[in-house]
């Protein structure tokens, strides 16, 4: 049900339809039909400058009424596409060193820089597809498949051969609502770098194995690491971690232990042919983390202190 649809949504409606609507009732009635005299060009139109592939109309209404419309994913970029930091830089005119700032600062004033933000990720050509179906999978099946992604995880960041460690692995959608059945499970994986050398090592293997350009090679560097943890799975529905933590309610299933410490390791060594020394850090700060948790729940409730009359 569509509920307070801006005015400037019926207009465009009675635009589209070359009839005017007396209140959302009406428009309500007429959605159900789909009779748009202008169908295909208001669809087109409303994909280009909403960022969604829509199917029908009703779908625009609807999501111009507040509706989250969850067989649509997360904006995600196309090959090529600038990242969310750079489009952020020019959109704010100033930098943002990691997507947390980025997040932060849109979270400061979110009804005005979270409209600029999309409206910029749009325009350098970032979409939110609707969704291929896939035959739905049991709760607990699902839960096997999540299972297997978090132990590929110290795997993938172990494999020398990647220019990548697993930064950030988030869950969102029908996955983390827990309904009984599922279509996809929709996460969003954060990778960072290791040096220099070895993303240009990486990078001219694709090159010279797929024919492309340096970019091409790059995104066949991180989806090499992204196929690696989902196994090749078609229920896994990877979208942007950035917008993911703008528009949907999730929860994070690993992140990279002392990742700001990295950072500066990484600045000190971008130059470095080798990566041995970003390993044996992520390999301590993981052990270190294990063994925290390990004390946390081994460790018996401390007692609470006695009061005095």
């Amino acid at each position: 049900m569509l509920a307070n649809l801006p005015s400037a949504y019926l207009k465009l409606a009675e635009k589209a339809y070359g009839r005017k609507f007396a209140n959302d009732d009406d428009l309500i009635r007429a959605l159900k039909y789909e009779t748009f005299t202008r169908r295909d060009e208001f669809l087109a139109r409303m994909s280009e400058s909403l960022g969604y592939q829509f199917t029908s109309p009703l779908e625009v209404f609807r999501l111009a009424s507040g509706e989250r419309l969850s067989e649509f994913g997360a904006l995600s970029p196309p090959p090529g596409a600038l990242s969310a930091l750079e489009i952020a830089r020019k959109a704010f005119g100033r930098r943002f060193s990691t997507p947390r700032d980025l997040t932060d600062y849109i979270s400061a004033v979110p009804e005005r820089r979270e409209m600029i933000f999309q409206r910029d990720l749009i325009a350098a050509g970032w979409r939110a597809k609707k969704k291929t179906p896939t035959r739905r999978i049991s709760l607990a099946s699902a839960d096997q498949l999540l299972s297997d992604l978090v132990e590929r995880i110290p795997l993938a960041n172990a494999n020398r051969k990647f220019a990548f460690f697993v930064q950030e692995i988030l869950i969102y959608g029908s996955y983390l609502r827990k309904e009984k059945t599922v279509g996809d499970i929709d996460i969003a994986m954060q990778f960072v770098m290791k040096t220099d050398p070895k993303l240009n090592e990486r990078v001219a293997f694709f090159m010279r194995r797929h024919k492309v350009d340096w970019q091409g090679g790059y995104d066949r560097a991180v989806t090499e690491v992204s196929k690696f943890l989902t196994n090749g799975s078609k229920y896994f529905h990877d979208s942007d971690a950035d917008n993911v933590k703008r528009t949907f309610r999730y929860r994070v299933i690993y992140r990279m232990p002392k990742l700001q410490q990295y950072v500066r390791l990484v600045d000190k060594t971008a130059d470095w042919p080798t990566v041995e020394h970003l390993h044996e850090f992520l390999e301590r700060a993981e052990l270190n983390e294990r063994a925290k948790k390990h004390r946390t729940l081994t460790e018996p409730p401390r007692p609470r202190a006695c009061m005095g009359r």
